[in-house]
């Protein structure tokens, strides 16, 4: 984010720039840029991050990272803006969230970026329309997106990290949720917090509209109703301003590097059922070339895998 001089700056060249109104998802991306929750990004991808990162689940640095984050509009949106210009972007009221300028920009491809996909052999949602155009660029940020719910839950990961760290608890177990928690999973988060002497952070994906997409509200009840079945003196309930990703290993990075931003030591993986209705399981978390556990160590966080539930007539 800008400071307050830059920002009276930004608001004045902001009149005379051309202006993209952002949706509720595109929103919830930008809030992530801006507030650090998708370190190391500060921007949106160039093109030839974002066929790396879907290739080989690499920046170009040779970081791993799990998702392609661009800037994607429609021919209509896209067709006056030029590379090199910076752009005013919006909220769908017309407030000034952030200033870009524009580096890259090219048309999607679903074709050529599926056989990326493919070369990786991490699967990766990469549906997209005929017409959609990436940009990629860095930001100036002016103003975080208003929020007008759940306002007590809304941390950055700035301020979780103030939170904990100081308190001389180094171990923070994190639980990123796209379903509501469950009693197995309640007791499972509470042994592994007791045996490792840790803190909970149970921090939800969030990301919704209550006109188009309003399935976060209920999640976000829900885990307000199990809050007290936790000891509310060591477990924090925060929310992510952005929706899940389809259930994956690159979904599961995302998850660890996620953990790590919100001031996490420890996350736990593999929790939630997808489409096939069933948890990822601990021998899924790697892949020819990609170990989540040995990837997360290089950033400083340990993957605890969630165990395979099993029915037992006896019980």
């Amino acid at each position: 984010m800008a400071d307050s001089a830059s920002i009276a700056r930004l608001k004045a060249e902001a009149m005379q720039l051309p202006s993209v109104d952002l949706d509720w998802q595109q929103m919830g991306q930008l809030e992530m840029l801006l507030c650090g929750g998708f370190s190391p990004l500060t921007g949106y991808m160039l093109r030839a991050e974002y066929e790396s990162v879907l290739a080989s689940c690499r920046l170009l640095d040779g970081t791993a990272w799990p998702v392609p984050v661009t800037l994607r509009l429609s021919a209509r949106q896209a067709g006056t803006i030029e590379t090199g210009r910076r752009i005013a972007l919006r909220d769908g009221e017309g407030f000034l969230l952030a200033i870009m300028t524009v580096n890259d920009k090219w048309q999607g491809d679903g074709v050529r970026d599926r056989q990326l996909v493919q070369s990786s052999g991490l699967n990766c949602d990469v549906e997209q329309e005929a017409e959609t155009w990436h940009l990629g660029g860095s930001l100036a940020g002016v103003s975080m997106p208003m929020h007008h719910d759940f306002l007590s839950l809304r941390y950055s990961p700035t301020d979780l990290r103030h939170q904990y760290h100081p308190n001389g608890r180094e171990k923070v177990l994190g639980w990123l949720g796209s379903q509501p928690i469950h009693r197995a999973q309640h007791a499972f988060c509470q042994k592994i917090c007791r045996e490792e002497n840790a803190l909970l952070l149970l921090l939800p994906f969030g990301g919704g509209d209550m006109a188009a997409q309003a399935d976060y509200f209920s999640l976000m009840r829900a885990y307000q109703k199990v809050l007290p079945r936790f000891d509310v003196r060591q477990t924090k309930l925060a929310m992510l301003p952005i929706p899940p990703m389809k259930s994956g290993l690159r979904e599961q990075w995302l998850r660890v590097i996620l953990a790590r931003n919100y001031g996490c030591t420890h996350v736990v993986a593999g929790v939630e059922q997808g489409e096939s209705q069933d948890a990822i399981q601990d021998e899924e978390l790697a892949a020819e070339g990609f170990d989540l556990a040995a990837e997360a160590e290089k950033i400083g966080l340990r993957v605890v895998p969630y165990p395979r539930m099993q029915y037992v007539r006896a019980r």
